[in-house]
């Protein structure tokens, strides 16, 4: 959410990253899933729903 309030503070729409980390799963698939591998964050889609919320709720 960090980011999420820099770009609204910027100006910018939290739908901008969420549409990149959906652009990024596509292409990195099950290999970002993989153990270790971005495992101290959170799945993808949770992260791009999360952002969509943070949006909607602004």
């Amino acid at each position: 959410m960090f980011a999420a309030d820099l770009l609204t503070a910027g100006g910018r729409s939290t739908g901008d990253l969420a549409d990149a980390l959906e652009k990024f799963g596509a292409t990195c698939g099950p290999a970002c899933e993989k153990p270790g591998r971005f495992s101290t964050y959170p799945a993808i889609d949770s992260r791009v729903e999360a952002l969509r919320a943070y949006g909607r709720d602004r």
